[in-house]
Parts: structure tokens; C-alpha cells; sequence
């Protein structure tokens, strides 16, 4: 099939830069790709943290428009949708301005192709006549937000997470009937959707960069370190650490006393703060190089119970040859097979047992990472993932 050069627009929420988001990460990666290969226009309902991240994007698309956003009226926006059907989170993301700049977007450069990354931007695109509508759903937002309210802690934070999981649920379910495709990571984020028509769905997942996550052989392992990275202000991560720390690393330590558990990323909430009162666990928070951390640790851990879709930083660790232990719900989206870079255990005894193997055993670290690694290049490039999106793109304008 011959290639011709697409006008798309793509509307995000966030601004794509910095990467410390799964999100602003595959947008920024999506206009790396596509910017230099298409006619990219990139719409956000947010400014740039900073003129310098303007200045990154810029070089990859032919219109760049950002939305400044008001906190005050985004929680207006919320409150207003309590009488509604739509899920909260529709009602703090999306915008009249979002909206009408999109419109007039789409009236001056007539795209062939829309892309609303995330339904938090789904009604910004669907409104637009003329492109092909896209919708970059990922993951099922009313798994995630079940699976929170099956472990919120309090009866209020159980019943609200409960009644955003049904109308996420339904609003999910329009999508099929209001895009013309659907993307999603993986089958299994696919298995938690309703309403879904099969001849509209794309599976797309994400990638990682392969030269900025590769192994360093000459930079020296901390003995019995054990990371987990990620955003730390993200619920799913916070209940992740916090489950590790009081149900899974006391079996670790009884074993093992002198391991260490390093939890890296920026904006760690109270909670996780907290967890540094144990002297065998460090919070960083930002850091310049997560890849450093990565580099110095002997075993990764990633023990999700409440997130969804595809987890960034077992994709990373994995790429950098570090062996991985990680609950079922983390590697749905990546769907490695069992022993294969990476070990799948939910049970938290049974999780602390294999991190002290992997603490224990240098024979099955070393054979662990040379698995991680080719399995990350032969499956898992930004390039292998965004060339089958493109000829699907292709496919549909056709």
C-alpha cells in the first residue's frame, strides 16, 4: 500500500513534556513519529511547564496551540457533572476552549486524520466533521477506577471510585459508536470495555527507547537493592509501594536483612513520604535519571493491584536487562510470558520469596536480564508499534 503524507491533528489534555508521565511520554513519542513523517498539528488543554518544553515539541509540528487551564474552573466543571451521566473526570478535563479551538482548527486546516489521546478529550474530536476520528483510549479507565474502589479505604473514597467506574463504563462504551476507531493497548484492557465493535478496535501499545534504557555493564550493582519507579503523586503507584512495604518487604527483610527498597519518582504523596521511616527504604523524589537507579539495582518490583493498561516502568526496567517481579494486573498490557525477564506473582509471600531468590541467585539474575532485554527489542520499540498504527491510519483515509 502506498504511503501518503496525513494532516492530523492530535489533542492531548497534557502538554508532552516532560516525560515523567506514561501519557506526556507517548504523546511526545507520537509527535517525534508522526510529526516527522506527517503534517502534525498538536492541541493541548494545557500550557508548557516552561518555554524550554515548548521548544522541544516545536520542531515536529506545523501548528502547536495550548490552552491555559484554571484549576477553580476545571473543579466547576466537576462539580456540574454530579448531574450528569458523564464520568468526573470528562467534567475537570474537558473545555468550551478545547472544544471551540479544535472546531477551528479543523475549519482553517481540513485534517484527514483526528486523534484524541485519552477519552479526556474524546468530546473535543468527536465533534468534528470532516476527519477520521480517532479515539486513543489505551486502557479501560472503569477497570482501573473498579479496581480502586475494591481497595479504597474508607466507605466514601469506595463509593465515589464506585459510581466513577460505572459511568466510565458507559462513556467508554460510546466511543465505539462515535469514532471510527478505537485504539487500545492490549486484549485484556479490551476484555474490560463494553459495547465494543471489533472491526473498530487497533491494538497500540506503547514502546520505550532502547537507547536511553539499555544495560551499563560496567556501572556497579548495589547489592540487595530492589526499585520500583514511577510517578509517586499517581494513586495506583502510591497503593502499590505502600502494599510492598507493610505486606510483602518484612518476608523480604526477615531473609534477607540488608536489603534496600528504593522507590523513585517525582511528587511521592504524604503516604509514601512516610515510608522512609523505615531505614531500609528511601523515597527520592525527582531525581535527573531514573535510568541511573535502574542501572544500580539488582531486582525490579511493580506489585499493581489498581492501575490498568500498560506499565512504562516494567518496560523500562525490563530493557535495561533488570529483573522484574511484578503482580499480574502490571504485566496484562505487556503480556511477557512467565520467566521470561520477568516473574508474575500475587500473592504477597509468594512475591517476597521470588525477589529473595533473585536477591540470592546471581546465576538466575544474569540469565533473568538477557531475557528481559531481547525480549524488549524484539517486541517492545516505539518504531515497531507506531509503523502498524501508520498503516492503519493509512488504511482508514483510504
Amino acid at each position: 500500500m502506498s504511503q501518503r503524507k496525513l494532516k492530523i491533528l492530535l489533542i492531548s489534555y497534557r502538554f508532552p513534556w516532560p516525560w515523567t508521565r506514561g501519557d506526556t511520554l507517548t504523546v511526545g513519542k507520537m509527535c517525534e513519529y508522526f510529526g516527522s513523517r506527517h503534517e502534525l498539528d498538536l492541541l493541548c488543554g494545557q500550557k508548557a511547564p516552561d518555554p524550554a518544553d515548548e521548544a522541544r515539541v516545536r520542531p515536529y509540528v506545523h501548528e502547536l496551540k495550548t490552552l491555559p487551564f484554571s484549576r477553580a474552573r476545571a473543579a466547576l466543571r466537576t462539580g456540574l457533572t454530579a448531574f450528569s451521566s458523564q464520568p468526573f473526570q470528562i467534567g475537570w478535563c474537558n473545555s468550551s476552549a478545547l472544544m471551540h479551538e479544535a472546531a477551528k482548527l479543523n475549519a482553517a486546516r481540513h485534517y484527514d486524520v483526528v486523534i484524541a489521546y485519552y477519552i479526556r478529550t474524546a468530546e473535543a474530536a468527536a465533534q468534528l466533521a470532516g476527519p477520521k476520528k480517532v479515539v486513543a483510549m489505551q486502557l479501560s479507565l472503569a477497570l482501573q477506577w473498579q479496581r480502586a474502589a475494591k481497595h479504597a479505604k474508607g466507605p466514601v473514597r469506595r463509593l465515589l471510585s464506585g459510581i466513577e467506574a460505572a459511568r466510565l463504563r458507559r462513556y467508554e462504551e460510546s466511543m465505539f459508536t462515535r469514532f471510527d476507531r478505537c485504539l487500545i493497548i492490549s486484549p485484556h484492557d479490551l476484555k474490560g470495555l463494553s459495547g465494543v465493535q471489533p472491526d473498530k478496535v487497533i491494538y497500540n501499545p506503547h514502546g520505550v527507547d532502547t537507547q536511553k534504557y539499555r544495560p551499563h555493564p560496567e556501572v556497579a550493582k548495589e547489592p540487595n537493592m530492589i526499585v520500583f519507579s514511577g510517578n509517586m503523586g499517581f494513586q495506583p503507584n502510591e497503593d502499590a509501594v505502600c502494599y510492598f512495604v507493610e505486606s510483602i518487604f518484612p518476608r523480604v527483610l526477615a531473609t534477607v536483612p540488608e536489603a534496600k527498597f528504593v522507590i523513585v519518582g517525582k511528587d511521592p504523596t504524604r503516604k509514601v513520604q512516610a515510608l522512609a521511616k523505615n531505614p531500609r527504604v528511601e523515597v527520592t523524589g525527582t531525581v535527573p535519571k531514573v535510568e541511573d537507579y535502574l542501572n544500580r539495582a539488582v531486582v525490579g518490583v511493580d506489585p499493581l493491584r489498581i492501575g490498568g493498561g500498560l506499565q512504562n516502568k516494567v518496560l523500562e526496567g525490563m530493557s535495561m536487562g533488570l529483573p522484574m517481579v511484578v503482580s499480574t494486573v502490571a504485566n496484562e498490557g505487556i503480556g511477557a510470558p512467565e520467566g521470561e525477564g520477568l516473574f508474575m506473582v500475587d500473592e504477597p509471600n509468594t512475591f517476597a520469596d521470588r525477589v529473595i531468590e533473585l536477591l540470592r541467585d546471581p546465576t538466575l539474575r544474569e540469565r533473568t536480564s538477557i531475557a528481559a532485554r531481547s525480549f524488549i527489542e524484539r517486541y517492545w520499540t516505539w518504531e515497531y508499534h507506531f509503523q502498524r498504527l501508520e498503516n492503519e491510519l493509512q488504511e482508514l483515509v483510504a
